[in-house]
């Protein structure tokens, strides 16, 4: 099994435990919130094993009572409708095309009896699909009348129609339509011959025009619903909702459960729910790891620390959220996680983990928006303490972590309160709880990262600005036993860090590096060009020898970064600040002596960068030792070439190959040089006495 299948099986075995640990804790942290202890032992109808008695004063709205009234007060809403006023049209219609048929009917000469008439309107009626299917007798009635009848007739039936429709009709209505047109016919003045054919033919032309409007009417019943206020009732701390030995009413263990000292075991949502919380908050974090920074999951360490830092987080918010929402431990927790794993780990972790602390608070004069509120405060604390912190440089930088992280916490309260019913007093308390808590764990958090950073061998912050202090006693002996390495070192942490901060680098990661990568020139100081200032002691050494002593400074001095307990951060860049480079102008004097010297005799063991920051010091090494030996007082040459070349070089020879530096952040980081030197060998107009002198 090769080298790189046993790492990535380590790995994923590691990242499964850290996962199912975190799913596990997080699963426990919602079941011991959601079922506190009593949980499993009272139930509707079970009888109260003691006093079970309210932890707090609180308003229980009544929720039979509250529905009962609101379901009293839809019930009490008419059903809306809709007037449908083509129904009369049409009816009107109908009925004068009905006796149109029968006045051409009796007024045609070709029919003699009132038999034939009756035939011919019968058939007439039929062919025409007005909708009447009146009776024989009626048919031969209307056939035996004459025109007057027919005209009192059809009034009768107009205004018995028209009365109805206007009155309107309903599907109420229309079932008891013949008693309706029966009263209506009683009412009008005429012979007992009209009426009758009034109740047979007006069956006929009434229809239903009223339909009922769902939409209005739900509209409605749920317009008075809300305009019932919630049935509250008061409980007091201290009161006994159920004494011991009592049966449980279900009005009883609604407050029970109101007041989470038990809740309902049988619902398989909240099961559910425990069941994939923990599961979507594993693998949203495993997605940050893997697409932000790997290594943590390649560092057994720093694995401990992301996992323990969540739980950390989970379980401060399952135990202070509930007294108040900002003793939550994000601040604390951000700045653990922005120092040890780095802010593209800890924003997208905090931005999600903050926001779980509202599963433990609930604010009941605003259940919806008060939470969104409150979740999107426990963010912006989070992300505001993150945000700051990767650009520390010095000391008095914390200050403004502090400050951003305060100003969060302000923004935050400012949202819960906001939503709250709190009155002024009340709320001031908040804000004073939200600065307070932040402050201290502001002040808790960076007075235990030194501690934390001898537990995790990992190198922040604070570490870093001690090491890049020119007064460190391993700094102070190399300016002292090698001045020239000093002043090179000191240049190429300048460069490297300013070109790093530009491209999104560490640059204070990148500086330290810079100060100490070539630490390893103290034990022969005089043997590297720039410490020399008599004869060259490789002018009487064989090529091979030199290119011995040379190359072993990249060994000695990851020798002295152990005796100085230097980070492995730092060791790192005393390794690959030379990668497998050639050393080239060994070679060619070998060359001069033996043709068949090989270039592999002639190289740096070191390793390649693996990260950005070391890809950046090994070209400020390389450009700033190249640019100083090809400049003179009055000949200066091309920069830019210079660097161009130095950089192809580099990639051409494989040495950038393992890091992660992009060809856009190369180009970055070249300009940044030619900026830099420009600047560091502008042209000068010489004095007089350097014009004599030559």
């Amino acid at each position: 099994m090769s080298q790189k299948t046993k790492k990535a099986g380590a790995i994923g075995l590691r990242a499964w435990v850290a996962g199912i640990f975190v799913y596990v804790s997080f699963a426990i942290i919602l079941a011991t919130f959601y079922f506190p202890g009593l949980s499993f032992t009272l139930h509707s109808g079970n009888i109260a094993p003691k006093d079970i008695i309210s932890p707090r004063d609180d308003q229980i709205i009544d929720k039979a009572a509250t529905d009962a009234a609101r379901e009293r007060a839809a019930a009490s809403v008419l059903t809306s409708y809709d007037f449908d006023e083509k129904v009369l049209e049409n009816s009107i219609k109908r009925i004068d095309a009905l006796f149109d048929l029968v006045i051409e009917t009796i007024r045609d000469k070709t029919l003699l009896t009132d038999a034939q008439k009756a035939e011919q309107l019968r058939f007439q009626i039929a062919r025409s699909n007005l909708g009447f299917d009146l009776k024989q007798e009626t048919i031969l009635k209307l056939a035996g009348a004459n025109t007057a009848q027919i005209e009192d007739l059809r009034s009768g039936v107009i205004d018995v129609t028209r009365s109805l429709l206007v009155k309107g009709i309903n599907e109420e209505g229309i079932k008891n339509i013949a008693n309706d047109i029966e009263t209506y016919v009683k009412l009008r003045p005429s012979s007992q011959w009209t009426r009758s054919l009034m109740l047979e033919i007006t069956r006929f032309t009434v229809a239903q025009n009223m339909f009922v409007n769902e939409e209005q009417t739900r509209k409605s019943r749920e317009y008075a619903k809300n305009r019932i206020s919630p049935i509250v009732r008061t409980v007091s701390e201290g009161e006994i909702i159920v004494r011991a030995g009592e049966t449980i009413s279900p009005d009883a263990m609604a407050i029970i459960e109101y007041l989470g000292i038990a809740r309902n075991v049988s619902d398989w949502r909240t099961w559910l729910a425990i069941a994939l919380y923990p599961l979507i908050l594993v693998v949203f974090l495993y997605m940050v790891i893997a697409t932000s920074n790997k290594a943590v999951l390649e560092d057994t360490t720093e694995t401990v620390l992301f996992v323990a830092l969540v739980v950390v987080s989970l379980v401060g918010s399952r135990l202070l959220v509930p007294i108040s929402p900002f003793l939550a431990l994000t601040p604390f927790v951000a700045i653990i996680m922005t120092i040890f794993l780095g802010s593209q780990v800890s924003i997208p972790v905090m931005l999600v983990l903050s926001p779980i602390g509202v599963l433990f608070k609930s604010i009941a004069s605003a259940p919806v928006s008060g939470t969104m509120a409150l979740a999107l405060g426990f963010a912006l604390i989070g992300y505001m303490t993150c945000l700051h912190l990767p650009r520390v440089k010095r000391f008095t930088h914390f200050v403004v972590v502090i400050a951003y992280s305060l100003i969060g916490t302000v923004l935050s309260a400012s949202l819960f309160v906001l939503f709250s019913t709190l009155d002024r007093m009340s709320m001031l308390v908040v804000v004073a709880i939200a600065l307070g808590s932040t402050a201290i764990q502001v002040a808790l958090a960076l007075a235990l990262t030194p501690f934390i950073e001898l537990l995790t061998t990992h190198t922040t912050v604070f570490r870093l600005l001690e090491l890049s202090d020119l007064n460190h006693p391993l700094l102070r002996k190399l300016m002292v036993e090698a001045p020239g390495t000093y002043q090179h070192s000191i240049l190429v942490g300048n460069m490297a860090s300013i070109a790093c901060d530009e491209i999104g680098a560490n640059g204070l990661l990148a500086r330290t590096g810079g100060y100490y990568h070539d630490i390893g020139k103290l034990k022969y100081p005089y043997y590297f060009i720039e410490n020399q200032q008599g004869p060259n002691p490789h002018d009487s050494l064989s090529p091979s020898l030199s290119k011995t002593i040379i190359t072993k400074h990249v060994s000695e001095g990851i020798d002295l970064s152990r005796f100085y307990k230097l980070p492995q951060e730092i060791a790192g860049f005393i390794d690959t600040h030379h990668g497998t480079s050639l050393v080239g102008f060994f070679l060619m004097k070998a060359k001069e002596k033996d043709p068949e010297a090989e270039e592999e005799d002639f190289r740096y063991q070191g390793s390649h960068p693996k990260t950005l920051e070391q890809a950046v010091v090994m070209l400020a090494d390389t450009i700033e030792s190249a640019s100083r030996a090809c400049q003179t007082q009055n000949n200066l040459c091309d920069l830019e070439d210079l660097i161009n070349r130095l950089v192809d070089e580099k990639l051409r020879d494989g040495q950038l190959q393992d890091s992660p530096i992009s060809l856009s952040q190369l180009t970055a980081v070249k300009n940044s040089f030619i900026r830099q030197l420009s600047a560091q060998y502008h042209k000068r107009i010489p004095y007089p006495a350097e014009v004599q002198h030559g």
